[in-house]
């Protein structure tokens, strides 16, 4: 015999510790969090919610969904910065506004109602700024999302090679 055995208990420890510093090390490891940008956590539910509140409100041809909007909260806060930088503030009353469909829209869904409206402020002589700042961004995304791709910006979706079609 060259060494103890592993117990199949053991075993399963050893994994759930590792995955536990794992989820820790990336920044994810509570249940609901989707992203974490800058130190500031994004939640799953506040990306479901603003999906289901976005379509609801503006009936987009192609619906918004959690991981679209999940992206779109990574870059929000960088949009709403910087359009303020070059005189352009978007309130949150503002975005409230807007949503008219929706009653008590989430935080979120107004600060993506606030970075869409924002957006409409940059052209050609400052988008560059806008962009640097984005790829500036330090975002720890759950793998379950994709990955963050500041270049885009937005997120890459997963490769899942452990989902295969009925059949494969």
């Amino acid at each position: 015999m060259k060494g103890p055995l592993v117990t199949g208990r053991v075993r399963g420890t050893i994994a759930a510790v590792a995955l536990g510093g794992v989820l820790a090390l990336t920044g994810c490891g509570t249940n609901d969090t989707a992203a974490i940008v800058d130190g500031t956590r994004i939640s799953e539910a506040d990306a479901a919610t603003a999906a289901q509140q976005i379509n609801k409100q503006f009936k987009p041809d192609t619906p918004l969904t959690t991981t679209d909007a999940l992206g779109l909260l990574v870059i929000a806060p960088t949009i709403i910065t910087a359009a303020e930088a070059i005189g352009h503030p978007q309130s949150a009353e503002s975005a409230r506004s807007r949503m008219v469909n929706v009653e008590n829209p989430s935080d979120a869904t107004v600060e993506l109602v606030r970075a869409n409206t924002a957006l409409q402020s940059f052209d050609q002589s400052n988008t560059a700024g806008l962009l640097t700042r984005i790829r500036a961004l330090n975002v720890t995304l759950n793998p379950r999302f994709g990955t963050f791709n500041p270049a885009k910006p937005g997120i890459v979706a997963a490769n899942a090679p452990w989902i295969t079609a009925s059949g494969s």
